[in-house]
């Protein structure tokens, strides 16, 4: 929710138009707290906060300028990702690569040409295979930023479409 609310009014400053956000989650308690998180702000009207998978969001032929995923990234069990209590906010399944293997290839083809896609991870989730597929994929792909928080060691990987 405050992810959703200070990236509107980055995006917002400076006299800039205020950009459609599109917000999803398949914990109906997350997506309650981004729409009062942007209530707060008087954001709700320039947000869609939609309960459900984030994979399965996109239509084809889209163009998004930029699309931001902090994505259920740690490891763990299968049955963890199942249902829609707070563990699906976290459980990533094998490697917590689960979410993340199945969004990659549904994301690049509707990042606008000149567009990014902000991607948040564990070390575990092994980055550099990640960059790599985006690579591959035609993207230029960059660890934007990498710091420890407590036990985990998250990273932002920050891939981009080039305009040709």
């Amino acid at each position: 929710g405050t992810v959703c609310a200070g990236l509107l009014k980055l995006l917002a400053k400076d006299g800039n138009a205020v950009p459609r956000l599109i917000a999803v989650d398949k914990n109906p308690a997350a997506v309650g707290c981004t729409q009062k998180v942007l209530a707060s702000q008087s954001l709700l009207g320039y947000a869609d906060c939609l309960r459900g998978s984030f994979t399965d969001m996109f239509r084809e032929g889209a163009e998004i300028d930029i699309v931001v995923c902090n994505p259920p990234y740690v490891p763990g069990d299968k049955e963890e990702m199942e249902g829609c209590g707070i563990s699906v906010s976290w459980a990533g399944g094998d490697r917590g690569r689960e979410v993340i293997d199945i969004l990659l290839p549904k994301v690049w083809p509707i990042i606008a040409r000149g567009g990014f896609f902000y991607l948040v991870c564990l070390a575990e989730n092994e980055p550099e295979e990640l960059l790599a597929v985006g690579r591959a994929a035609g993207l230029e792909a960059a660890i934007a930023k990498h710091e420890t928080r407590g036990m985990e060691e998250l990273l932002i990987l920050r891939f981009h479409k080039p305009m040709e």
